[in-house]
């Protein structure tokens, strides 16, 4: 075959390109991670970095990553530090044989401006911890992560019990294992029952993780007062591109969300793993999915796109869908399992437009307010409601 008839053939599916901003230049006053023996490409770093950070701590200084490779072989603690680098382009952090990354310990931990290039290879399996996530640890006040790459590391942010005011803004994760982000308090770490807070998730770009790409889990204590907005999340390759389990007060707003793969729904709302009950006002608004939605095979059954599923608990707290477009769902558009209690969920202004099997499909105990809900082509109809589930019909439906 001649060069012209591959290039004919050729197909692409993606491609990322943008504008490499020039390198950043070190802050006044920082400590260089080289003055403590890093050297770039040479081998491990993990001794210069945790020198330099110990350094910076004692003197009150920030952490500086200058443009080059630099390697961690186990995670290092950050403790009231802020480590900058000279862009995500330009600095890279790299683990090995599954190891290294960032545990933060109380507030003021600022990350910036580099990528972090994991060397996982396999998922732990479940109770065994063998492979390090990239950023993790339970973040104070005043902790930010900003412009930050994480690509092949088992989680991208993993924070735990005690995090409070923890600001994510800017970020990249790619290609993990397990998790995008997890904000949860399922940690057996000196088995802390604090609670997790105040955290913010957004502007941020998440694909092909192994499990949810972005996710609250309540386990131990409660997540509480915190939120995914404007984000896009797509191609998560098991569970969900969004998750809420369990938890007080919560939101997931003004993000995209699209095409998930298997035992997935674009936005779940859930009791499951075990979560804490639901407390306050859970929020799900003007957030677009598309194509998401899928099949579990060790259930022999399908997923929502907007799944709300009472598994351990019912669900009676206020859960609110608002301002959504669920758009060619790989199932059901809305559904709702599994013949628990789903009581004080409201949903206004949602469009569910093309779906694989139902419009709305109803499993559960409990009633629902519906205004200005439409239905369009869903392929086995705009409603299944074999239990009974009690709909409130307010104006504007159409289509169920």
């Amino acid at each position: 075959m001649s060069k012209r008839h591959i290039w004919r053939s050729l197909r692409i599916d993606l491609a990322d390109t943008e504008i490499v901003p020039p390198t950043f230049t070190a802050l006044a006053n920082s400590v260089d991670i080289t003055a403590y023996g890093a050297t770039s490409g040479s081998g491990d770093d993990t001794a210069a970095i945790n020198a330099a950070i110990a350094a910076a701590k004692s003197q009150g200084r920030s952490v500086w990553i200058p443009a080059g490779t630099f390697d961690l072989t186990s995670r290092v603690e950050v403790a009231g530090v802020t480590i900058r680098s000279a862009g995500m382009w330009h600095t890279t952090v790299r683990g090995n044989n599954g190891r290294g990354g960032f545990y933060a310990v109380g507030g003021n931990v600022q990350l910036a401006d580099f990528t972090f290039a994991g060397d996982v290879r396999y998922r732990d399996p479940d109770g065994v911890v063998t492979t390090d996530a990239a950023m993790e640890g339970n973040f104070g006040s005043g902790s930010l992560i900003h412009n930050v790459w994480v690509e092949h590391s088992k989680v991208g942010l993993w924070a735990n019990n005690g995090t409070d005011g923890l600001y994510v803004a800017g970020v990249r994760i790619r290609n993990t294992f397990a998790y995008g982000v997890n904000l949860n308090t399922a940690s057996e770490e000196a088995n802390r029952n604090d609670p997790l807070s105040n955290t913010r998730v957004e502007q941020s770009v998440l694909r092909n993780t192994g499990d949810d790409a972005l996710a609250m889990w309540s386990k131990n204590a409660s997540v509480s007062n915190s939120a995914f907005t404007f984000n896009t999340a797509t191609l998560p390759m098991l569970a969900n591109t969004s998750a809420i389990y369990g938890g007080n007060g919560n939101r997931i707003e003004d993000n995209l969300f699209s095409d998930t793969v298997y035992t997935a729904a674009g936005v779940t709302v859930s009791t499951w793993h075990g979560a804490l009950p639901f407390s306050g006002t859970t929020v799900v608004q003007r957030n677009t999915l598309t194509r998401t939605g899928g099949w579990n095979n060790d259930w022999n059954s399908s997923q929502g796109a907007v799944w709300i599923y009472a598994e351990g608990r019912d669900i009676t707290a206020p859960v609110l869908l608002k301002d959504l477009t669920v758009t060619d769902s790989t199932y059901q558009g809305l559904l709702l399992s599994w013949q628990k209690t789903i009581s004080n969920l409201t949903l206004d202004h949602v469009t569910f437009n093309g779906a694989g099997s139902y419009g709305i499909d109803l499993n559960a105990a409990g009633s629902a307010t519906f205004t200005y809900v439409t239905v369009t082509g869903a392929a086995s109809g705009g409603l299944n409601n074999p239990s009974g589930y009690t709909i409130i019909r307010g104006p504007g439906n159409s289509g169920f």
